[in-house]
């Protein structure tokens, strides 16, 4: 697990729902914070980010990079961030100093 995420635990309260569409419907919802996936693919992602961005939310990969317009193979495993834009900055900039 990435160091961060270990630093996180003694912040928030962690949980996988199992499903990353349910991750973020919930994040859209406003029923958790924020959403970490680390090996998702595209199309994983593609509905809930619309979700996300509906809500005010920011989804990124964890370089901060918006995944759209497509820019990698969709094949591809990709992580991402979703949350709502002030803790979606503040997670990063945490990921980012590890």
């Amino acid at each position: 697990m990435p160091h961060a995420v270990h630093d996180w635990f003694d912040h928030m309260n962690i949980r996988n729902y199992g499903s990353t569409a349910m991750h973020l419907a919930m994040v859209a919802g406003g029923s958790v914070d924020a959403a970490l996936g680390m090996e998702c693919r595209l199309w994983d992602i593609a509905a809930g980010s619309l979700l996300v961005a509906e809500a005010g939310g920011v989804l990124t990969d964890l370089n901060g990079q918006s995944f759209f317009p497509v820019k990698t193979d969709s094949r591809a495993r990709t992580p991402f961030l979703a949350a709502g834009p002030n803790l979606h900055k503040h997670l990063l900039s945490s990921w980012r100093e590890r």
